[in-house]
């Protein structure tokens, strides 16, 4: 017999954990068959016991394309992220030429 939610907040993990999965399944990803390669993250700040507050995972899809999913670990604060991988990989899509088809 299933269970049922004993709190709002249960039900609201519950929905947060449906559609972080879905997020990370059907768009971070490639959906099908292929070879991803994940890479980590890491900051330059750490909570007052040394654990960073925020990290990040980049993913190289089977499609050449790279898909970055930043994690805020806190729980109690936002922070920003500035993703180096991304501003590199803007600069080199600049600087190549157009893409033939």
């Amino acid at each position: 017999m299933p269970s049922t939610p004993t709190s709002f907040t249960e039900t609201a993990t519950d929905l947060d954990s449906i559609a972080a999965s879905q997020l990370i399944n059907t768009e971070w990803v490639q959906p099908g068959i292929g070879v991803h390669k994940m890479f980590s993250g890491h900051g330059d700040i750490s909570d007052a016991v040394g654990h960073p507050p925020a990290t990040a995972y980049a993913l190289l899809r089977p499609d050449a394309q790279w898909s970055l999913m930043p994690v805020n670990r806190d729980q109690e604060n936002t922070h920003k992220v500035h993703s180096e991988l991304m501003v590199k990989l803007q600069a080199a899509r600049a600087a190549s030429p157009a893409r033939q088809t």
